[in-house]
């Protein structure tokens, strides 16, 4: 059990990945669904536009990140079948850089989650957070998505500037309309700090 998460495949890692990325954006729209209904009746169609934006946003995200995820387990597979043949001295040299020795498996297991969610989806402290948690997501309990959060090293700021360039160049959205969409509650919840860092180092 303790060697779970390393032992899968690759092709069943990514598969994991997906699903449980698309079933968070799936109820991250369907909150964004609801907040449109209720607030502006007549911008149905507006929404639905924009569901397909954000379809063809996470599926740019998936090619992206597909071969990082394939890097990263290919790495693990490598460190797992040299162990036997290391001393003990350096047992702490294999471990992954997302691992704390003292850490429960499901710990280490939702920090490596985490870490892939910001280096290859740029995700926000509270957006990994939430999907470590969801339902529709990887359904960690909230200390251990805590553990994963107060743990994983990350840049929020480049995150930022990562999803507000793709909004940028690829969606042609304005300045005023990618803070918003960083800042949202139903978009990519990054805090005001780092939204504005990353609209005053937008080119």
């Amino acid at each position: 059990m303790s060697n779970n998460l390393k032992n899968q495949t690759t092709q069943e890692l990514l598969a994991q990945q997906r699903q449980q990325f698309e079933n968070y954006q799936k109820e991250q729209a369907s909150k964004t669904k609801k907040r449109w209904l209720w607030g502006c009746g007549g911008c149905l169609i507006v929404f639905i536009i924009l569901s397909i934006i954000l379809l063809g946003f996470v599926g740019a995200f998936f090619y992206k990140g597909n071969k990082e995820i394939e890097k990263l387990n290919a790495t693990n597979q490598v460190t797992t079948a040299k162990q036997p043949h290391d001393s003990h001295a350096n047992t702490g040299q294999n471990n992954s850089s997302t691992e704390q020795n003292n850490a429960s498996t499901e710990q280490n297991n939702a920090l490596k989650k985490a870490k892939i969610y910001s280096d290859n989806f740029y995700m926000s402290k509270k957006g990994i957070y939430d999907i470590l948690t969801s339902d529709y997501g990887d359904k960690f309990p909230a200390d251990v998505a805590q553990y994963a959060i107060d743990h994983l090293q990350a840049d929020y700021k480049k995150n930022a500037l990562k999803k507000a360039e793709s909004y940028f160049k690829d969606q042609n959205m304005s300045k005023n309309e990618i803070y918003d969409q960083l800042v949202s509650q139903y978009g990519e919840m990054f805090t005001e700090e780092e939204a504005q860092y990353a609209i005053e180092h937008l080119e």
